[in-house]
C-alpha cells in the first residue's frame, strides 16, 4: 500500500533528476547495478518484496544470461572494432530514453494519484 516501482517521479519532483533521466543516465545505472547483483545472486529486500520466492531462482537466471549476453555483445564488438551491434541491442534506452521518459510522465498527468514521498 503506497509503494508503485512504476512511479516515475516522485512528490516534489526533482527537475534534475527528471532531466539526466531523458538519457536514463539516474535509472539506467540503478538498473544496471541490480542486474548484475541478481546475476550474482543478490537479491535486495525491496525486490525480495516484489518477486515470488518461487521467481527468484528464474530471475537470477535470467539476469546472468541477460549479463552474458551484454557481455558477448561488448566481446564482439573489440573483436569487429565496431560499435554499431551495441547501438541497435542495448544502448538505444540510453540515447532514446527521452521518448520513455515523456510517456512515463504523461502517464500520470491527467491522474489523480496519491501523494507519496520516496
Amino acid at each position: 500500500m503506497g509503494r508503485d516501482p512504476e512511479i516515475q517521479v516522485c512528490r516534489p519532483p526533482q527537475l534534475g533528476t527528471m532531466l539526466l533521466d531523458f538519457f536514463f543516465l539516474i535509472s539506467g545505472t540503478t538498473e544496471i547495478v541490480k542486474t548484475l547483483r541478481h546475476a550474482c545472486g543478490l537479491i535486495s529486500p525491496d525486490v525480495a518484496d516484489y518477486v515470488p520466492s518461487m521467481e527468484r531462482r528464474k530471475m537470477i537466471m535470467i539476469s546472468g544470461l541477460y549479463v552474458a549476453l551484454i557481455a558477448a555483445m561488448i566481446g564482439w564488438c573489440f573483436v569487429i572494432h565496431n560499435i554499431m551491434p551495441l547501438m541497435f541491442v542495448w544502448t538505444p534506452r540510453f540515447y532514446c530514453g527521452w521518448f520513455h521518459q515523456t510517456l512515463g510522465l504523461t502517464q500520470h498527468a491527467g491522474m489523480a494519484v496519491k501523494v507519496t514521498r520516496c
